[in-house]
C-alpha cells in the first residue's frame, strides 16, 4: 500500500482541503524550507505541514549583521550567510498550526512569528531535536500557541534571542523535556541570568513576551492525578480527550486542539470508521454507511482526485495482488493473479538469461508478442554475448494465461525431456505473427526430438499452423480440436518409439498431456472446475456445479474449506455441516472477537456484561464468563454483575473496591448497601452510609427499629423504657405493649411497671393489668404478687387456700362450708371476728337443733310405750280364753 510519503509527495504540487475541525479550515501542505529569494505565496494558507519547516539564512534588509558575532560552522555547509536582496514574506508562518516533522531556524537575523503554531509532532528530527534554532538573532520568537512537542529535543545554539525563552516550561510540552542552551545570549549580547517579568495576570512562571497574549499557557504539568493526557485546568474534571493533543476546550473528542491520531469529521479518532461493522443482534457482518477512507492523518468519505480507494485507505496506485475497477476509483483483490502484460520477444530474437532480468517476466498473465526458446538460448553465446538462461527462471512462464504472438520451442538438448511451463496458457497466436519453419507459417512450433511430455492441458486456442514433435501421450487429434481457423493444419513428425505410457482411466481415448488426471485432453466421467478428470463428484466434499447429460460430463465444485459432510455449493454458508464453527448462517475456522462457542459449537455473543470477550455467558470473570474486565460492576454483596465501559464513572451510592484476591487484573465498584443513600466508603457495608434511606442504629442503616425501639426525629433508632416491650417513645408512659404489669391512669393512658402493682390498684388480672379487685370467680394467693386466679379452693374473702378441711362441703363458687377450716395464711382482724361470729351462730343453732331434736324424740318414745302394754293386754285375754 502507498505510504503517508506518497501522499506527501502528491501534496508537493498541490495544496489539499479536505476537511475542518474546531471552525478552522485544514489545509495540508508538504514540507517547506524558505530561504533568500524564495516565493513563499505558494504556502499561503498552509495550516498543516507535514513534514519539517526549514527557515534559514534570511534577514532583514535593514538589519545590520553584527559580523563580531560568531555563529555556527554548520552555515557554511548551506554556502553561508548573505545579505538578501529583498525581504522574503513570511506572513504565511502565523497560519501554521501543526508540523509532523521538526523546525528549524538557522541563520535567521528577523522576528519570526508562529503565534498559530500548537503542535510540533517531531516524526523527524535532526540529531535527536523537534526544535533547533542555531546562529539567529531573533528580536522575538512567537511561538504563544505551542503547547506540545510530542516527540524530539529543542535546543539553541550560537545565538541571540529574547531573554523571555529562558523562562518557560518546556517540561509542559512533552514530559521531562528540558531546552539545551548552548553559546546562547540575550538579544542585546548579554547574558540572561536576570530573567524579565512576565504580565502580571500570567497564570505560568513562563511567557514569550511581556505581552498577556504571550502567557504560556500550561496544559500537561497542571494536570489532576486522574487525567492520563492533557488537560485544560487543574480539576479533575478538567481531563482532554485521550485522544487529543496540544490541549482542548473541553474535555470532548471534538473539543481538541489537535488530534493524537486521526480525525473524523469535527473528532479524533484511532482509527477511521470501519468499512464492515459486526450487527449487534445478528452477529454477521454488515455494510458500515458510517465507513470513512484513510488519507494522511484523516477520514474521508470518498478519496481525492488521483487517489484511489484501496481497502479502507487512499491510495496513488494499486498494491501488488489488486487491480482497478472498470470505474477507475477504486483498487480490489485480484481473483488470483491480477491481470499484467508484459512485452514479448522481437521476431527470431531467442530467450536469454539476460531477459529474465528485473523480474521482466514475474506474474506475466498476458505476453504481447512472442516466446523463441531454442538451443542457443540453453547454451548461450559468449562471443554474442548471448547469456543462457537459468531454466529455474523459466518457471516464470507457469503465470502466463496468453501469448500473442507464436510460441516456439526447437532442438534444445536433453535438459527439457518434460515441457510444463507452459501448462497454464489457454491461447496462443492472436496477433497473426506466425514463425517461418520449412516454409510455412506457424504459431506453435515444439520441435523437441526428445521430449517425453509436453503439458498444454489448458490450451484452448492456437491462432495459426502447429508443428509438433509426438511425444507418447498427445496426438495429432488433439491440436487439430484446438486450431482457431479450420483451415490452418498440424504438422505432426514422429520421432520416438513409445513404450508402455498410457493416459489416466479417466481420459477419453483422443488422448492426454501426460499420465496424470490432470492432463486429460478430454474427461471421460466427471471433471473438476480446474480440468481434472474425476469418477463423479464427490458428496462429503464436493458439488454438481454442472449436471452432466448425453452431450457434455458432470462439472464438479470444491466446498469450502470449512464445509464437512458435502454441500449445496462453494460458499461457506452452502456447507451440509461444518468443521469447526458456524457463524450465523456461515462455517467460520474461529470465533470472532466478543463471541464465545457453546456446547453446539456454534459461534454466541458474549453477554452485554462482558467487554473484552469471553469463553462462555455465565455471570463471572474466568472459564465459562468474562475473559477480563479492567472495570468490574460489582452488587453490594460483591457478586459480579458486569464489565464497565472504560470511560464509565463509578456512581454515587458506588465505591472502589480493593478486592485484588478475588479479581487481581480488575478496578472494581462495588455497589453501596441497598440501605445507604448518597454513597457509602465500604460496598455493601450498611455501617459506611453516607446517609440512610430508611433508619440508623448507632452507625448502621436499618430498614426498621427493633420492636423494643421507636425512631427519633432523626430516624435514630432509640431503646424504648425498660418497662416497654414496645412503644412510640422513650418514657414508661409511651409503651404500646408492657414487658411487665400495666397500670391504667386517670386520663385513659396507660403506664408500664415491673415487680408489684400500686396500692391503688394492687391486685392483677389475667392481662397483666393492676386493679382495684380481682374479676368473678377469680382469686389471689397470699404471699404472692396479688395475681388474680381461677383456683380449686377459695374462701369467703375471695383468697386462695390450699383446700377445705375434713368432709365439709363447698358453695357453688368453691368455698369451703365447714367451720373449722383451717385457713390458710395470715387473716385480717375483721375478717377472724366475722369469722368467730359465724361460728358461734353456727354453734347456738347446732345446739338448738339438736335440743328440738331430743324432745320430739322424748315425746314419740312415751307415745309408743302406752300402745305396747295394751296390745301384751289384748294378747293375754285372747290365751285365757283358749284354755
Amino acid at each position: 500500500m502507498t505510504s503517508h510519503t506518497d501522499y506527501y509527495v502528491f501534496l508537493a504540487f498541490s495544496v489539499l482541503c479536505i476537511g475542518s475541525a474546531c471552525g478552522a479550515v485544514r489545509n495540508y501542505c508538504p514540507g517547506i524550507s524558505v530561504s533568500d529569494g524564495v516565493d513563499t505565496s505558494q504556502f499561503d494558507g498552509c495550516t498543516h505541514i507535514e513534514g519539517n519547516l526549514d527557515i534559514i539564512y534570511l534577514a532583514s534588509i535593514s538589519d545590520s549583521v553584527d559580523t563580531d558575532y560568531s555563529v555556527s560552522s554548520d552555515y557554511y555547509e548551506y554556502g553561508g550567510f548573505q545579505t538578501p536582496t529583498e525581504d522574503v514574506d513570511l506572513t504565511f508562518l502565523s497560519s501554521i498550526r501543526e508540523v509532523s516533522g521538526y523546525v528549524r531556524i538557522i541563520g535567521v537575523h528577523r522576528d519570526i512569528s508562529l503565534d498559530s503554531l500548537r503542535l510540533i509532532r517531531g516524526e523527524t528530527t535532526l540529531d535527536g531535536n523537534a526544535l533547533l534554532v542555531d546562529g539567529t538573532r531573533l528580536g522575538s520568537l512567537g511561538l504563544r500557541s505551542l503547547r506540545e512537542i510530542t516527540t524530539g529535543g529543542v535546543r539553541f545554539m550560537a545565538s541571540r534571542i529574547p531573554c523571555y525563552v529562558e523562562t518557560i516550561n518546556w517540561a509542559d510540552f512533552q514530559p521531562g523535556l528540558e531546552a539545551v542552551m548552548e553559546d546562547v545570549v540575550g538579544i542585546d549580547g548579554g547574558s540572561c541570568d536576570t530573567l524579565p517579568s512576565c504580565h502580571g495576570e500570567c497564570t505560568s512562571t513562563g511567557c514569550w513576551t511581556s505581552e498577556l497574549a504571550d502567557c504560556q499557557e500550561e496544559t500537561l504539568v497542571i494536570c489532576a492525578d486522574s487525567c492520563d493526557h492533557r488537560c485544560m485546568g487543574p480539576g479533575p474534571d478538567d481531563c482532554c480527550h485521550e485522544e487529543c493533543a496540544a490541549g482542548c476546550t473541553d474535555g470532548s473528542a471534538s473539543g481538541c486542539y489537535a488530534c493524537r491520531n486521526l480525525i473524523n469529521g469535527d473528532e479524533c479518532v484511532d482509527v477511521c470508521p470501519p468499512m464492515m461493522i459486526i450487527d449487534p443482534m445478528t452477529l454477521l457482518p454488515e455494510i458500515n454507511l458510517d465507513f470513512r477512507f484513510t488519507l494522511g492523518r484523516e477520514c474521508v468519505r470518498t478519496c481525492p482526485d488521483n487517489f484511489f480507494g484501496e481497502e479502507e485507505s487512499c491510495v496513488e496506485e494499486c498494491s501488488t495482488g489488486y487491480r482497478l475497477t472498470p470505474n477507475g476509483r477504486v483498487c480490489v483483490r485480484c481473483d488470483g493473479l491480477c491481470p499484467k502484460e508484459c512485452e514479448g520477444l522481437r521476431y527470431r530474437v531467442n530467450l536469454a538469461g539476460n531477459h529474465f532480468d528485473d523480474d521482466r517476466f514475474t506474474n506475466c498473465t498476458t505476453i504481447n508478442g512472442n516466446i523463441y526458446i531454442n538451443q542457443q538460448s540453453v547454451d548461450g553465446d559468449d562471443s554474442a554475448g548471448i547469456p543462457a538462461i537459468n531454466f529455474d527462471k523459466l518457471n516464470q512462464f507457469r503465470t502466463v494465461r496468453e501469448i500473442t504472438g507464436h510460441l516456439v520451442i526447437e532442438a534444445v538438448d536433453h535438459r527439457l525431456t518434460i515441457l510444463g511451463i507452459f501448462e497454464n496458457v489457454e491461447v496462443i497466436g492472436t496477433s497473426d505473427e506466425e514463425f517461418f519453419k520449412d516454409s510455412k507459417l506457424f504459431a506453435l512450433i515444439i520441435d523437441i526430438p526428445i521430449l517425453q511430455v509436453a503439458d498444454f492441458s489448458s490450451l484452448r486456442s492456437v491462432g495459426g499452423n502447429i508443428y509438433v514433435t509426438d511425444t507418447c501421450y498427445q496426438n495429432a487429434a488433439m491440436f487439430e480440436r484446438l486450431l482457431a481457423d479450420e483451415s490452418d493444419t498440424v504438422n505432426e513428425v514422429s520421432t520416438k518409439t513409445c513404450g508402455a505410457e498410457r493416459c489416466d482411466n479417466e481420459c477419453t481415448s483422443i488422448g492426454c498431456w501426460g499420465p496424470n488426471s490432470t492432463q486429460c485432453f478430454e474427461c471421460r466421467n466427471a471433471a473438476m472446475e480446474d480440468g481434472t478428470c474425476v469418477p463423479g463428484c464427490d458428496s462429503e466434499s464436493q458439488y454438481i456445479k454442472k449436471a452432466g447429460n448425453s452431450t457434455t460430463i458432470e462439472v464438479c465444485g470444491q466446498c469450502h474449506s470449512e464445509c464437512s459432510g458435502g454441500c449445496a455449493g462453494p460458499l461457506d454458508s452452502e456447507c451440509s455441516s461444518c468443521a469447526n464453527f458456524m457463524h450465523g448462517f456461515s462455517c467460520v475456522p474461529g470465533c470472532l472477537v466478543g463471541q464465545y462457542v457453546d456446547d453446539d459449537q456454534v459461534c454466541q455473543r458474549c453477554p452485554d456484561f462482558c467487554q473484552n470477550g469471553c469463553t462462555g455467558s455465565m455471570h463471572l470473570i474466568g472459564a465459562g464468563g468474562c475473559d477480563h474486565c479492567d472495570f468490574v460492576l460489582l452488587d453490594h454483596e460483591g457478586m459480579f454483575m458486569r464489565c464497565m465501559q472504560p470511560d464509565e464513572m463509578c456512581t454515587e451510592n458506588h465505591v472502589i473496591t480493593e478486592l485484588s484476591f478475588i479479581y487481581p487484573n480488575s478496578t472494581a465498584c462495588q455497589s453501596c448497601d441497598p440501605l445507604c443513600k448518597g454513597g457509602c466508603s465500604r460496598g455493601g457495608d450498611p455501617a459506611s452510609c453516607v446517609e440512610c434511606h430508611h433508619h440508623k442504629r448507632g452507625n448502621t442503616c436499618v430498614r426498621r427499629c427493633n420492636s423494643s425501639e421507636y425512631s427519633d426525629t432523626n430516624k435514630v433508632c432509640q431503646s424504648c423504657d425498660p418497662s416497654c416491650l414496645e412503644c412510640s417513645n422513650g418514657t414508661d408512659q409511651d409503651c404500646t405493649k408492657c414487658r411487665d404489669l400495666v397500670v391504667p391512669m386517670e386520663d385513659g393512658k396507660l403506664r408500664c411497671t415491673t415487680g408489684s402493682c400500686p396500692d391503688l390498684l394492687p391486685y392483677i388480672d389475667g392481662a397483666n393489668t393492676c386493679v382495684s379487685k380481682c374479676p368473678e370467680e377469680q382469686y389471689y394467693l397470699q404471699g404472692t404478687s396479688r395475681g388474680c386466679l381461677t383456683c380449686e379452693h377459695g374462701d369467703q374473702y375471695e383468697t386462695c387456700i390450699e383446700g377445705c378441711p375434713g368432709e365439709s362441703g363447698k358453695y357453688r363458687n368453691g368455698t369451703c362450708s365447714s367451720s373449722s377450716q383451717k385457713i390458710s395464711g395470715v387473716q385480717s382482724p375483721v375478717k377472724i371476728l366475722v369469722l368467730v361470729l359465724v361460728v358461734i351462730l353456727l354453734i347456738a343453732l347446732i345446739v338448738g337443733i339438736i335440743i328440738v331434736a331430743w324432745r320430739i324424740r322424748r315425746v314419740g318414745f312415751m307415745g309408743l310405750s302406752n300402745e305396747v302394754d295394751l296390745e301384751d293386754l289384748s294378747k293375754s285375754n285372747d290365751n285365757a280364753h283358749t284354755q
